[in-house]
């Protein structure tokens, strides 16, 4: 399966992209810095700004499956 995953940087989402590597599916991560993230078999990483829902949007609209852990916000003025 391939699965979005929002968040993979921190605590839970990096846990998420272990298991989720594990059990054999393609992630692609949407992180603010992809080179953050160490290169795995089956990940991709993209940068990605969750307040940007029209980036997001689109990052997203070809995935089946979406993980997030993290509630997606709006910017405050």
């Amino acid at each position: 399966m391939r699965i979005v995953l929002l968040g993979t940087t921190g605590f839970v989402g990096s846990a998420l992209l272990v298991e989720a590597l594990h059990r054999g599916h393609k992630v692609t991560a949407i992180v603010r810095h992809p080179k953050k993230l160490e290169k795995r078999d089956g990940l991709t990483a993209t940068a990605g700004d969750v307040y940007d829902t029209d980036s997001l949007a689109s990052l997203i609209a070809a995935e089946p499956k979406l993980w997030r852990q993290q509630p997606v916000a709006t910017r405050r003025a």
